[in-house]
């Protein structure tokens, strides 16, 4: 079976050709570019969430993260007086401090596996017979 294409059909097969790659472009582009814009919107996101964590409310306060975060979204101005809240403030810990936590972790996270193995071994190893011990005292 053939089928014969005449020139016009031909032209008009390349022109819908060429105009449905451009299409196919074009979508392209926008594709990326909606994806490059909810990239950026989902990591400032995320990084807002940051001001959330539990050193900074202790640090600063709900209250004034949640005030901080409305001015912000409303794009109001904010004047500081240098009036500071009376929340409570945290001591930061020195570097010695930090480093012997540190350490503490890695023993933790390094030896609890070696507990877990210990513990299974102990589990596997014990003795499974019973001492069959008479009482001569029972009447």
């Amino acid at each position: 079976m053939q089928i014969s294409i005449s020139q016009e059909d031909q032209v008009v097969l390349e022109t819908i050709k060429d105009d449905l790659i451009r299409i196919k472009q074009t979508l392209l582009e926008w594709g990326l570019t909606f994806l490059i814009y909810t990239k950026n919107s989902l990591i400032s996101f995320i990084a807002s969430y940051e001001e959330y964590s539990i050193s900074n409310i202790r640090e600063k306060g709900l209250l004034s993260i949640l005030t901080d975060r409305a001015i912000r979204f409303f794009k109001l101005e904010c004047e500081k007086n240098g009036v500071e809240d009376n929340t409570k403030r945290y001591r930061k810990r020195s570097t010695q401090q930090k480093v012997k936590l540190i350490i503490k972790r890695v023993f933790k996270l390094i030896l609890f596996p070696v507990y877990l193995l210990i513990i299974c071994l102990m589990l596997l190893f014990k003795e499974k017979s019973k001492k069959n011990v008479i009482n001569k005292y029972k009447t």
